[in-house]
């Protein structure tokens, strides 16, 4: 932060370019269905919201990126005014800070930020596409939206996540890939992201299975629970599933850090990781029904389906 500008030079950046056009070649471009999350969020947001590009960006914007360009955004972000320093571990709290003042004590603050809008355009129908690739089978994927992360809505969706799939005895797990066998795979989570929130749901379609089939039974399944809701079972099974994977993130430095970390970033209160299981232990059968039928519904998602080339 304080001594990457001067070291920064035209050779390093067209190295560190390189790196992460590889990077993407890797992860995104050259890998079955690795565009799937890119596309969703270009149909799922607007060119002007943040969340419309995924991070590493374009191959486009890669290469256009100059040193000037690169010089100034780290000079108006990666500043201490808006930066978290997370320590977790073994370690004298008056020696901590003496060193963080010492490392830190001496950046300088930037200036002002650029002005953006965190609200999202609402949407008041179903975007959706279908794209040709060098896939083996079929795949559908939606992106459903939801209120930030911590919101008690992304809480109660987070738990129907859970309703829908984890494991085998799971609502669409067990629809699609043991009953009907339409599906090899199924998944539905929600995602940690600060400004607004998402779920995604994936089916991979069974040889010779068409696309519409996957699509009615999940929604057939999504009605079901509209209909006649979910048992107390189910409700505790996800919230057992919740106790778990947060003491999971608590029991090693790293993810600890992180998640304190991003908790402060996010809601300004590192105690948060104290109080984070609140919602879910008090969430109950009607809450994740009702967040069901709000927002799992036709008009708040996006859908890309992903085809096989023809031979």
């Amino acid at each position: 932060m304080g001594f990457f500008l001067p070291a920064l030079t035209q050779e390093k950046l067209d190295i560190q370019r390189e790196v992460v056009k590889e990077e993407r070649r890797q992860r995104y471009d050259n890998v079955p269905y690795g565009t799937a999350f890119e596309r969703l969020l270009h149909l799922a947001f607007d060119a002007d919201y943040p969340y419309h590009w995924p991070t590493i960006g374009s191959m486009e914007d890669l290469g256009a990126a100059s040193l000037d360009d690169i010089r100034n955004f780290f000079a108006t972000w990666y500043r201490p005014d808006n930066c978290v320093l997370t320590l977790v571990g073994d370690f004298a709290s008056a020696e901590a800070k003496d060193l963080v003042e010492k490392y830190f004590g001496d950046i300088p603050p930037g200036k002002s930020f650029p002005p953006f809008d965190h609200i999202r355009k609402e949407t008041r129908s179903e975007r959706r596409e279908t794209h040709s690739s060098r896939v083996p089978l079929p795949r559908l994927y939606r992106l459903y939206h939801l209120p930030r992360m911590g919101d008690r809505d992304w809480v109660f969706n987070d738990l129907l996540s859970t309703v829908l799939t984890s494991d085998k005895a799971s609502r669409l797990e067990k629809a699609l890939v043991y009953d009907k066998k339409i599906a090899t795979d199924v998944a539905a989570y929600v995602l940690p992201t600060e400004a607004t929130g998402m779920m995604l749901v994936q089916a991979t379609a069974n040889e010779g299975v068409p696309v519409d089939d996957i699509e009615g039974a999940i929604d057939e399944e999504i009605e079901r629970i509209v209909v006649h809701g979910i048992t107390n079972d189910e409700l505790t099974r996800a919230k057992n599933r919740a106790e778990v994977d947060h003491a999971h993130q608590l029991e090693n430095y790293d993810t600890r850090a992180d998640l304190i970390g991003m908790l402060t970033t996010f809601f300004e209160d590192p105690t948060m990781v104290r109080t984070w299981l609140e919602p879910y232990r008090a969430a109950n059968v009607d809450d994740v029904v009702n967040a069901t039928r709000r927002y799992l519904v036709p008009e708040n998602r996006v859908t890309s389906v992903f085809m096989p080339e023809a031979a």
